[in-house]
């Protein structure tokens, strides 16, 4: 997208939850991948962005500017975006100064992630009956490289469906879709035997049936 969606007051640029990046040097370029953007996993301001709200087939083929920790005049390169069942998955390659030194930056690990800035309209926005705010009208602006000062859902930057491995990652899918941690733990603990031997859910599946359970729940109690 063009720089006019920062300058708007009437829209609000959002960040996604960052995931892990792979780069390589490939003829003296730096290529990075990774996931920008996961379906139904909450923001810092519990903002999610759902694929069924549009159509993710609408997303502009274009190339999109790849910045500096959400500076929008910091453009180190650029990346296309691909929509599969976890996300937003990018291809990016830094092409302008100071390439050399993002590289070491990612290299000593100040910079380990991708973060999409996702454009949201006056309007975009709506409450379900239960859950976080989720994001109905958004565009992307850009993608940007950043550091991850927290644990993130995604231990690594291969693309596919997410496989937890553990009770604790199970508590952090979980945290993600908005539940407690007292009650995340108390979920794990008396679901993860029946979760590990069945081929894991994609996280916006999973955040779906979590849903579904809340307000059985809430049904359930009135």
């Amino acid at each position: 997208m063009t720089s006019k969606f920062y300058s708007n007051g009437e829209t609000r640029v959002h960040h996604a939850r960052p995931c892990p990046l792979d780069f390589r040097i490939l003829a003296g370029k730096i290529k990075l991948t990774g996931y920008a953007l996961q379906w139904a996993v909450t923001d810092d301001t519990g903002i999610y962005f759902d694929a069924t709200a549009r159509s993710v087939s609408d997303l502009p083929s274009h190339e999109y500017p790849l910045i500096r920790s959400h500076h929008a005049g910091e453009v180190i390169g650029s990346c296309i975006l691909e929509a599969d069942s976890e996300g937003l998955f990018v291809s990016a390659i830094i092409d302008h100064e100071p390439g050399g030194d993002v590289a070491s930056q990612i290299e000593n690990g100040r910079i380990g992630g991708f973060s999409a800035d996702v454009i949201v309209p006056p309007g975009g926005l709506r409450r379900g009956a239960v859950g976080p705010v989720a994001a109905e009208q958004w565009e992307i602006g850009a993608v940007s490289l950043v550091d991850i000062r927290r644990p993130t859902l995604r231990a690594g930057a291969q693309k596919g469906a997410l496989l937890l491995t553990s009770k604790a990652e199970l508590v952090d899918t979980l945290r993600a879709a908005g539940i407690s941690r007292a009650a995340a733990e108390r979920v794990a603990a008396g679901g993860w035997n029946a979760l590990e031997t069945a081929v894991a859910p994609t996280v916006p599946s999973l955040i779906n049936a979590i849903e579904n359970l809340k307000q059985s729940l809430k049904e359930s109690n009135r």
